[in-house]
């Protein structure tokens, strides 16, 4: 009966968080998908021997064995179904919420610790990463847990010392054993505590140290053999400068109404808190979120790239509260509205503004193998040819699974990274189809010039879909379309725009097979026919692409000759690409077209920037053109759309909407 009456409102208010936060969680759970990464983890699992595991499967992947090992052992009681991978750590994504909420009231109050979990069960940010099984999840359940421990040593350590003290140790070996930045974080928790438990407990508290580390003794010579490997700069950039602010923006939705509810509950606080006063508590929370950002932050810049979203979700809790520690024990008719209007702010923004269920469940390698399937039983088997750009490992999967049953060609092979230089299997395989449709999927780290080819023989844009991070095109064989394009300039010898310069004097018409003018490229012209024009003239998305398109002719083989793209900013060259005729195995005695294709994501438009194209003749050769086209393509607008604003809304279904 006590302990009946001891449940009050306060409980009832976090049930409501945890279930909303399960809610969010276990939507449509047997629809979620497989991320590339947890692809990869379990293509690692697969060995005899525990030994094997570790030099195979973990040395390998630059991550800690603990997830690794603990799935090793997880799939061979459950099997590897999404429903059994995903679960553990959609059940330690929840257990998280209630973990912020202790903090919170251990550190501040039960109104900060409610409001804290309010937000990280509604989040985008915790709610998918809960429902990927890699060691990020796994990470924030155990640093938070070890937080809970650690706070009850500093705070009371005459009550329960060693249960605390075994649970401190415990929960710091498991976040070392989880992720190197759960383990920074530990670190960085471990010496806060020097300096402030009580004077007493210091010893014990610094045996603590001895005692993580001896636990972590196993897996040192792991650690070591991995900080050797370096980060992951084959495809993650360095920070920009403003990469906190943008992450900070990508946890609160990108929304007005978020920022909004977020400075009100701020200044409402503060008018009601009678103390005004920093906590060290809030000072601690200011330092375990910064610091593990600021460590990789510069170790991105000035050693090996290694700073992402994701590694800040182990101290992102203490973000939320810092900015919440104001708030002093609030009564229910504060408290339940401000619960509420968290709870509908963010489910709404999530669902709806964020688009994260179709953006997060319509799989990047999945979606486009299904409506490619569905394409080509429309269309018919006989008539479509298929071009995928996949992991063929995936590919294999997802066509067991699911039954799929089309022919394609695709040109990304098992290990091996997409080859930008050799895109004539592509060539070779659009121009020898001879079906109506061209169907074409790709992930987003596709050469975009593939477009272009395909255009040139299938020149009838029918369908695009989107999805984020990937893309379904269908062709047809017909006449041509040009919806996709923003923007088109196509040099006219006879009556040339004026952002085009050339030598008019080597314009003239030959029996070279083109009923146009061509001009002649000689030996003493290593630098010919130009484009230039200022980007910001032109009504650019964040996401599209320029296509760059050239035909050339040649009596003999070609040498080092390219097309090439710049784009500049005062004295600073941005982006500097070119394509050469080799990567297109193209013929001599014949009309082929070179295609270039360059993307503008990294570009700031704010200020003038200037693109450049031309023809490098850098072998000083003969040779003929008689088309150069500049084009700039619609790109993908919900291409990241997982972790940024979604500007525009123009898709349903993944499928473009004009």
């Amino acid at each position: 009966m006590k302990r009946l009456q001891s449940i009050t409102t306060h409980h009832y208010i976090l049930l409501g968080i945890l279930v909303l936060g399960a809610v969010l969680r276990f939507w449509n759970f047997s629809e979620i998908p497989f991320t590339h990464d947890e692809f990869s983890a379990l293509g690692r699992l697969h060995f005899d021997s525990f030994g094997e595991l570790i030099a195979k499967g973990v040395k390998i992947d630059g991550h800690p064995a603990g997830v690794h090992v603990f799935m090793y052992y997880w799939i061979q009681l459950f099997g590897e179904s999404e429903i059994a991978v995903k679960f553990p750590f959609i059940t330690m994504g929840i257990a998280s919420i209630y973990l912020i909420y202790s903090i919170g009231k251990l550190w501040f109050n039960y109104s900060v610790g409610l409001i804290s979990a309010a937000f990280m069960a509604t989040m985008e940010f915790s709610v998918m990463y809960s429902q990927i099984a890699r060691p990020y999840i796994s990470g924030l359940f155990l640093c938070l847990l070890m937080v809970v421990y650690w706070s009850k040593l500093i705070k009371t350590p005459q009550t329960n010392f060693w249960k605390n003290y075994t649970g401190f140790v415990l929960a710091a070996a498991l976040c070392a054993y989880n992720h190197h930045f759960s383990l920074l974080f530990a670190a960085i928790v471990g010496v806060s505590g020097v300096f402030l438990v009580q004077k007493k407990y210091l010893l014990k508290y610094a045996l603590s140290g001895l005692a993580i580390f001896v636990l972590y003794l196993p897996h040192l010579s792991i650690f070591l053999y991995q900080l050797n490997i370096g980060g992951v700069e084959s495809w993650l950039a360095k920070p920009k400068p403003d990469f906190l602010w943008e992450f900070i923006k990508y946890l609160f939705h990108f929304s007005t109404i978020i920022y909004a509810l977020v400075i009100l509950i701020i200044v409402g606080g503060l008018c009601l808190n009678k103390k005004k006063k920093f906590s060290k508590y809030f000072f601690l929370s200011v330092v375990w979120f910064v610091l593990p950002f600021l460590i990789g932050y510069y170790y991105s810049i000035y050693n090996n790239a290694v700073l992402q979203y994701s590694v800040l979700i182990f101290s992102f809790p203490f973000l939320l509260l810092a900015i919440f520690s104001f708030v002093p024990k609030l009564s229910n008719n504060y408290l339940i509205p401000i619960i509420v209007l968290i709870s509908i702010g963010n489910s709404y923004s999530l669902v709806f503004q964020r688009d994260y269920y179709p953006l997060f469940y319509q799989n990047r390698y999945k979606q486009f193998l299904v409506d490619t399937q569905q394409k080509v039983n429309e269309l018919g088997k006989e008539n479509c040819a298929v071009l995928l750009v996949n992991h063929p490992r995936i590919n294999q999967y997802y066509f067991e699974k699911l039954g799929l049953t089309f022919d394609y060609f695709n040109y990304l092979k098992e290990g091996e990274d997409v080859n930008y230089q050799n895109l004539f299997e592509i060539v070779d395989y659009v121009n020898n189809s001879e079906t109506q449709y061209f169907i074409y999927g790709s992930v987003a780290y596709a050469p975009e010039n593939i477009h272009s080819i395909i255009k040139a023989r299938y020149p009838t844009l029918l369908q695009q879909r989107h999805y984020y991070a990937s893309k379904m095109e269908v062709f047809e064989n017909n006449i041509s379309t040009t919806k996709e394009y923003t923007y088109i300039n196509v040099l006219d010898f006879d009556k040339p725009d004026e952002k085009w310069n050339f030598d008019k004097s080597k314009l003239g018409k030959t029996s070279l097979g083109s009923t146009q003018y061509v001009f002649e490229i000689d030996s003493l012209s290593e630098y010919s026919v130009n484009f230039k024009i200022d980007l910001n003239d032109l009504a650019l998305s964040q996401n599209d692409i320029i296509d760059l398109s050239v035909d050339v002719f040649s009596q003999k083989d070609f040498e080092e000759v390219l097309l090439v793209a710049s784009i500049s900013q005062g004295d600073s060259t941005l982006k500097w690409m070119g394509v050469k005729p080799s990567q297109f195995d193209i013929e001599k005695s014949k009309w082929e077209s070179l295609h270039l294709s360059i993307d503008i994501r990294d570009i700031d438009l704010s200020q003038p920037t200037i693109l450049k194209t031309y023809l490098w003749n850098k072998d000083k050769m003969n040779f003929y053109i008689n088309s150069f086209a500049v084009k700039i393509r619609k790109g993908n607008p919900i291409l990241y759309g997982l972790t940024e604003k979604i500007v525009m809304r123009i898709y349903r279904d993944g499928e473009m909407i004009r």
